[in-house]
């Protein structure tokens, strides 16, 4: 289309000189994205967590002082002195880690203890005769009829559990369902805080390996940024 054909509007338009785009300042940008910290993801939140038992209590207790380190140590990066700012974010950085090892110890610890809590109960000490009797009569017969006898009675779980497949006749995938059942019937609690104080613990971890990344490394870069100035006076020395 030809510069005749458009209309006054158009031509107007046309012949008004174009405004320079207006570019940032380099030094504000890096300034902006060193200073930037990304919020805590909502899978690390205090919120996360399920449960009440002791080790999600542990967890949520561990989450919260996260959280809390987090929000202080963004409010803290938008305006602070470099040189204030990084020790005070490494203080703080290094005791959420720590907070989150020694919360992951403990559950773990918990974890152990529910495992034997729950393995005392489902395959408790019995005679090593009555143990062999359990297991000749139950062999040869339908895993309805075995998981239903375990379920009744932990003696029959702790004769199937306790003793090499050869012995039993059942394979792997079969012992695991008498386990199963086991475990349902006779530590039904245990299991419970079992499953939970699993799920806690897995939520502590993935957040250990998270704010490597989210908070070490910025921790890091202010270090860095805060010797700069000292880094350069040296070398002109």
């Amino acid at each position: 289309m030809t510069k005749a054909n458009l209309s006054p509007l158009d031509q107007t338009l046309m012949n008004r000189s174009r405004a320079k785009q207006p570019y940032p300042d380099a030094k504000i940008v890096r300034e902006q994205q060193l200073r930037a910290v990304k919020p805590l993801p909502a899978d690390y939140a205090p919120a996360a967590i399920r449960g009440d038992g002791p080790g999600a209590r542990l967890a949520m207790d561990a989450l919260i002082h996260l959280s809390v380190t987090w929000t202080n140590i963004s409010d803290a990066a938008k305006d602070s002195d470099m040189t204030k700012l990084a020790p005070a974010a490494r203080r703080s950085y290094d005791a959420a880690a720590a907070k989150l090892r020694a919360t992951q110890a403990t559950i773990d610890a918990q974890i152990a203890h529910y495992t034997t809590q729950i393995n005392e109960r489902i395959a408790p000490r019995i005679d090593a005769a009555l143990a062999s009797e359990i297991r000749g009569f139950l062999r040869g017969q339908d895993m309805w009829t075995i998981t239903k006898a375990a379920k009744e009675d932990s003696r029959v779980s702790s004769a199937l559990l306790t003793a090499p497949a050869v012995l039993t006749g059942l394979k792997e995938d079969e012992i695991s369902r008498v386990r199963k059942v086991a475990t349902e019937a006779h530590a039904p609690e245990q299991a419970a805080l079992m499953k939970e104080t699993i799920a806690a613990g897995n939520r502590i971890a993935k957040a250990q390996d998270f704010i490597v990344t989210g908070l070490g490394s910025k921790s890091v870069a202010w270090e860095i940024e805060a010797k700069e100035p000292d880094a350069v006076k040296a070398l002109r020395q």
